[in-house]
């Protein structure tokens, strides 16, 4: 993804979240290799009915939704757990991954927005032997 789209792209989810009051994160870099599952890890405060959301770009996406797991281990009321996202990067380039933390209740309420940049890279046989060990 150029740079030019992902400012736009940047923009418009900032006038969104403006209107939704929500707080915005600064977009965080990831690393990835084409066809390996990399992870993206979040805390939450599940007891709190706070929880954070993949917001999905739909079929075809150039990073597939795997799965997720919470370590939800807390002991008492709101006390921080984590969130544990998992990807597949199925084609090259840059790709931007958004999650929206949301309360309980009203739907369209977002507490923040979290961004990452996923450059994701070919296969070389360096990556594919650092796997294998």
């Amino acid at each position: 993804m150029n740079t030019k789209v992902l400012t736009i792209l940047l923009f418009a989810t900032s006038m969104v979240a403006t209107c939704m009051h929500a707080r915005v994160s600064m977009v965080q870099n990831k690393k990835a290799t084409l066809g390996d599952i990399f992870e993206i890890t979040l805390e939450a405060t599940p007891g709190t009915g706070y929880t954070w959301y993949y917001l999905m770009p739909g079929s075809g996406a150039p990073v597939e939704f795997v799965s997720m797991s919470s370590d939800s281990t807390a002991k008492r009321m709101g006390a921080p757990a984590k969130q544990t996202w998992k990807f597949m990067p199925r084609q090259e380039g840059t790709w931007l991954i958004t999650f929206a933390n949301k309360g309980p209740g009203v739907k369209e309420s977002v507490e923040k927005l979290m961004y990452f940049e996923v450059e994701v890279a070919a296969k070389t046989e360096k990556t594919e032997s650092a796997a294998k060990k």
